[in-house]
């Protein structure tokens, strides 16, 4: 037993050092500017964000902001974009404009991505003219905070009452930040596979605030565990992953991020990505954890014939991690690199609250090699990207 239980282990002890190179670390530039589309009469403004001096091929992910429709929401939440085109991609924040009514804007949203990439495939999207290298215009990531998260569950195919679909199959992840619960947006709950969110059959990684967890942005709504619901009612297709950042609500999410907040999301929806929109699944035990959050609860789901999420060590996937001591184990507890790993809850859904007893968290797996100095321009994650 002990023998065929040391293979999986020793190859996610791989992987993990694998996935310890830093993501290459690009001087990034902006770029605004705006399409038209004449079917909706509507203009639809959005800022790329692209490194400098690139010379492969590029992944494209798109950002939706929060909020019942802005002139200026390309602009906001940039540190998503930075620190995403500083590894290389080109990230796309999408301005959706107000719309006559709240239920057009639930339909506006999903149409303004769509029309986005139809525009990019087409080659008719202006682009920054020094956007080096080229683009995978395959398959998409999409990203977003509020009503952005509706937008990109949306997008992957969420059933919401009284709205057609919006599923747009280049869509292939999707990675909601304050997403909602039943009965805001057209989303219901009647039970398992009965609901909003059992049509999502691809990879998606959920980020929620402890503080927002148990009500809507406006406090119109409040139920306990209200903004996980879309994470427990996921149908088993595919990769799930959630992460519960405590202490933070609504704006602390968002536009009022910090920076450790804002390094947070922005790199480990980016560690993400990398795995399931580029297909490098070396990071896939990383994902969540790099920088870790103090205190946060973390949940992972694999598709049972062919997931990655549930084949890692803690803090993320296998409950019994290497060298465990049988007391730690019969105690749930277990030390995973210097964090303490108190498991939450086992099954085939695995869920960690991972703290640090000594210190506050921070990035601190230098003897991995994964956050230290880079001398070769790569970029340690952590690192604040270098916007010119």
């Amino acid at each position: 037993m002990t023998r065929s239980r040391s293979i999986p282990l020793l190859g996610a002890a791989i992987a993990l050092l694998a996935a310890a190179r830093p993501a290459a670390c690009y001087e990034v530039a902006s770029f605004t500017s705006a399409v038209f589309d004449a079917a909706r009469s509507r203009e639809i403004a959005y800022t790329a964000y692209y490194p400098i001096d690139f010379s492969g091929v590029a992944s494209v992910l798109v950002f939706s902001h929060g909020g019942t429709g802005s002139t200026f929401g390309h602009t906001l939440y940039p540190y998503y974009g930075t620190h995403w085109a500083a590894a290389g991609y080109l990230a796309i924040h999408v301005n959706h404009r107000p719309s006559s009514f709240p239920t057009p804007h639930t339909f506006d949203r999903p149409a303004d991505v769509s029309f986005v990439l139809d525009q990019l495939q087409a080659g008719t999207l202006p682009l920054p003219p020094d956007l080096g290298g080229s683009l995978d215009l395959s398959a998409f990531g999409h990203a977003g905070h509020s009503y952005g998260a509706y937008t990109s569950m949306a997008l992957a195919g969420g059933d919401f009452e009284g709205a057609p679909s919006f599923r747009d199959e280049r869509i292939v992840a999707i990675a909601p930040i304050s997403p909602q619960g039943a009965g805001q947006f057209g989303a219901y709950d009647d039970g398992p596979m009965d609901d909003t969110w059992a049509s999502i059959g691809i990879p998606a990684f959920d980020l929620v605030g402890g503080d927002e967890k148990d009500s809507n942005a406006l406090g119109t709504i409040i139920e306990p565990d209200w903004r996980l619901t879309p994470y427990e009612r996921y149908p088993d297709v595919d990769d799930k992953y959630q992460s519960i950042l405590p202490g933070l609500d609504h704006a602390q999410m968002g536009v009022f991020a910090n920076a450790s907040t804002q390094t947070y999301l922005a790199e480990n929806t980016r560690l993400f990505f990398d795995v399931y929109l580029k297909g490098e699944t070396a990071g896939t035990c990383l994902i969540g954890t790099s920088p870790p959050f103090e205190g946060q609860v973390l949940g992972a789901r694999s598709d049972p014939t062919s997931g990655l999420a549930t084949r890692c060590p803690p803090p993320i996937g296998v409950p019994e991690p290497p060298f465990a001591s049988s007391f730690a184990l019969a105690a749930g507890l277990v030390v995973y690199g210097r964090f303490l790993v108190r498991v939450a809850r086992l099954g085939p859904d695995r869920r960690f609250v991972v703290t640090s007893p000594n210190e506050p968290a921070q990035p601190r797996r230098d003897e991995f090699g994964r956050f230290g100095a880079s001398s070769s321009g790569e970029c340690p994650v952590g690192t604040r990207p270098r916007v010119r």
